[in-house]
């Protein structure tokens, strides 16, 4: 009776044991997956912050010529 108890009591386990790690391996795919969503989503923002700011060099000349220094003309 001991044993057949005791069988029981270790199928239970194995069956538990196997749920938790098909549940950690479909928590790492989903943690993965949104790690990647961020990345792509961080590049993005990244790229339109360039856009912007490139448009914004090009659009205003007087920021470009700010910082030259003034020529010296002879008369």
């Amino acid at each position: 009776m001991e044993r057949i108890r005791q069988r029981l009591l270790n199928e239970t386990a194995e069956i538990k044991r196997g749920e938790d790690k098909r549940k950690e391996r479909q928590n790492k795919k989903y943690g993965k997956q949104i790690q990647v969503e961020k990345q792509k989503e961080r590049e993005r923002a990244k790229k339109d912050m360039d856009e912007r700011i490139k448009g914004l060099k090009r659009s205003e000349p007087r920021f470009q010529n700010a910082y030259r220094a003034p020529s010296l003309t002879v008369t």
